[in-house]
């Protein structure tokens, strides 16, 4: 089960789509939630930017894993069929 975490919210909607149940309702968050300051405020989109990036290095690393994966196997087959 995959959680949104309130806290790290800063309301992009980018967790919507990849939602495979369409579950995920965006409602105004408690005052609690937000950032009382500029400070906090460049903080929390400093840490949201380092996670996206993250994130995109992830993709981009399982992507060229698969790619290889995919090239040994063809090339498995290729000598197998020689």
């Amino acid at each position: 089960m995959h959680t949104v975490l309130a806290f790290e919210c800063i309301g992009c909607k980018l967790c919507l789509p990849p939602c495979p149940v369409d579950c995920i309702e965006m409602v105004p968050t408690p005052d609690e939630f937000m950032p009382k300051t500029d400070e906090q405020l460049a903080h929390r989109k400093q840490v949201t930017k380092r996670r996206y990036q993250n994130r995109q290095q992830r993709l981009s690393r399982l992507e060229q894993q698969r790619k290889a994966r995919l090239a040994a196997k063809r090339e498995a087959l290729r000598r197998k069929h020689s």
